[in-house]
């Protein structure tokens, strides 16, 4: 059996990501653990700059370095950056075991995720991402985000001549994007959806 290159998002389908009513999880606690403020809380991921940093073309540590002088903790950077990168790194075993038997059928599989150059950088570093997977396809490196057409051809260069990479994605429009662009697409949302299971996902993917 082959297989075209499998194409993984990564907040909500290898990592948890949303509650039910659609806030973060790894922030749940930023204020208690590391006194950062409800109104900088709100700022941190804010449109429109969130989509110039994912695009690559604002640098992440640029915008916090000024939300964080503006309260007057310019010194705490570094440390939001670690407990961020720390805390959202929630792995979805069920996910991963479906990847693994993927891998084990002789796929290639990839990242394919709307990441800032910062996280994209320690997604890459992780020995799991690189024990697993066969590269990682961030916006931020390409220019372009999902859902944007771009973003899918752009990515398309990273697999050989010919593939049809098929993308799993918790968000539908993004499966939708990669449909359209020549892809297969699989809607994954288990962090929302009790029905997507590592059976349905299995399912559509085996």
């Amino acid at each position: 059996m082959t297989f075209d290159p499998v194409c993984f998002d990564f907040d909500g389908v290898l990592v948890r990501s949303r509650r039910a009513d659609r806030s973060f999880l790894w922030s749940a606690a930023l204020e208690a653990d590391l006194g950062v403020p409800p109104e900088l809380k709100a700022s941190l991921f804010a449109q429109p700059h969130w989509q110039e940093i994912i695009c690559g073309r604002e640098a992440f540590r640029d915008r916090l370095s000024r939300l964080f002088a503006a309260i007057g903790r310019p010194d705490d950077v570094d440390a939001f950056i670690a407990y961020w990168l720390a805390k959202d790194l929630d792995w979805r075993e069920d996910a991963l075991a479906v990847a693994r038997d993927l891998k084990r059928k002789g796929a290639k599989l990839y990242v394919a995720t709307n990441q800032d150059r910062i996280r994209a950088s320690h997604i890459r570093a992780l020995p799991l991402i690189k024990e697993l997977f066969d590269g990682v396809v961030a916006s931020s490196d390409l220019g372009a985000a999902k859902p944007e057409a771009a973003f899918f051809e752009r990515a398309a260069r990273h697999f050989a001549a010919g593939a049809a990479p098929v993308l799993v994605d918790d968000d539908a429009r993004n499966v939708r994007a990669a449909v359209q662009a020549g892809w297969s697409g699989a809607h994954f949302d288990p962090d929302l959806d009790p029905d997507a299971t590592a059976e349905s996902l299995r399912a559509l993917l085996l």
